[in-house]
């Protein structure tokens, strides 16, 4: 039919009882979104009242793909458009990062007011003119640092810098106050170092080997001191004096049979003993030992007699001694009326023993 449009326009009309029938397409109320170009309405326009053609697509997303922003797709289904696919949006700025990520068309990380200075780069601060790399002086540092997220970024404080002090400190090798000399501070001795304070003083015995250690820039005390005087063991001189055992009356020697001590007034050799009881027959066989032991003689014993202890000996040159008899060599008178003499070390006299008595037991200090 003539002034008809859209799919109407292909329609026809058919003549019958002298008149014409109805159109072999009629009109429809709405176009079909599904189909491009349809105007099933017949008003002239394709697809009329369609937000999309189903299956079409668009772009979305940010309007400029620069820095990481991209644009996505939509896709029309059902007469409406589907969410935006794989677009890529501005995000917030970094300025640890190198990467455009607002899509502002610069670096997160170039310098401005926001981003102040280059993140994990530093800076020196506080430096000090014509002394920085003499001695300990050294400029200090400020690190770039980043605020949370990275929102901004700023020099933090000043840290490491040393300055000129006023002087050298005496500790070795110090250069405090910069300026090219170690220990210019008139220092009486380096910390840490020794030096000779034995034989450089003219000490003698022991102290001869001693040296001194400088703390806080004083010398310290010798290491090795006198003493008020030496002990009587062998060779011992403790009061430094340069010969060994002064004032010492006994000198004890240790031996592999046990301890000997030298009676320097009267050149006799006593060996110390257990606080054990012999027989005459059981101290002469043992008394001996090798060598030249012997029992000793009365007047020999009694020399090593001290009255004014108990027992009457002196207990730290011979431990152990009985508060009893002790067997000497010596006899008094003859045939049956012999007796042995022994000292008693109760009271430092002597006593006499019958010979016929062979089952006595006392004790023994040998001699030679």
């Amino acid at each position: 039919m003539d002034g008809l449009m859209g799919n109407c326009a292909a329609g026809t009309e058919t003549c019958s009882g002298g008149k014409w029938g109805l159109c072999s397409i009629a009109r429809q109320a709405t176009d079909d979104c599904a189909v491009s170009g349809d105007d099933a309405s017949c008003d002239g326009t394709a697809n009329g009242g369609c937000t999309c053609i189903t299956g079409a697509t668009r772009p979305c997303g940010p309007q400029i793909a620069q820095g990481i922003c991209r644009q996505g797709t939509q896709t029309c289904t059902a007469n409406a458009w589907g969410a935006c696919q794989n677009a890529v949006y501005p995000g917030l700025r970094n300025c640890s990062s190198s990467l455009d990520n607002d899509c502002d068309g610069r670096p997160d990380n170039t310098i401005d007011t926001v981003c102040q200075c280059a993140v994990g780069k530093s800076v020196t601060c506080n430096a000090h003119a014509g002394y920085d790399g003499i001695g300990s002086c050294k400029a200090g540092a400020q690190a770039c640092v980043a605020a949370p997220n990275g929102a901004s970024s700023s020099l933090g404080a000043c840290t490491g810098a040393v300055g000129p002090a006023s002087k050298d400190t005496c500790d070795p090798g110090n250069d405090a106050n910069c300026n090219g000399t170690v220990n210019d501070s008139a220092c009486p001795c380096i910390n840490g170092t020794t030096k000779d304070c034995g034989t450089a003083l003219g000490a003698k015995g022991p102290c001869a080997a001693g040296t001194t250690t400088c703390s806080n820039a004083n010398w310290g005390v010798c290491s090795i001191r006198a003493s008020s005087s030496d002990t009587c063991d062998s060779g011992n001189d403790n009061n430094c004096s340069g010969t060994p055992n002064d004032g010492c009356r006994y000198i004890v020697t240790p031996t592999s049979a046990g301890n000997v001590a030298y009676d320097t007034t009267t050149g006799l050799h006593w060996r110390q003993s257990a606080a054990t009881t012999y027989t005459l027959a059981t101290a002469k066989a043992d008394c001996p030992g090798g060598g030249t032991w012997r029992l000793p003689t009365a007047p020999e014993l009694l020399t090593i007699v001290e009255t004014s202890m108990s027992p009457t000996i002196d207990n730290a040159i011979f431990p152990n001694t009985l508060a009893g008899e002790y067997w000497t060599s010596s006899t008094s008178g003859s045939g049956l009326s012999a007796q042995n003499v022994t000292v008693s070390f109760a009271d430092g006299g002597e006593r006499f023993e019958s010979v016929l008595s062979t089952s006595l037991s006392f004790g023994m200090r040998c001699v030679e």
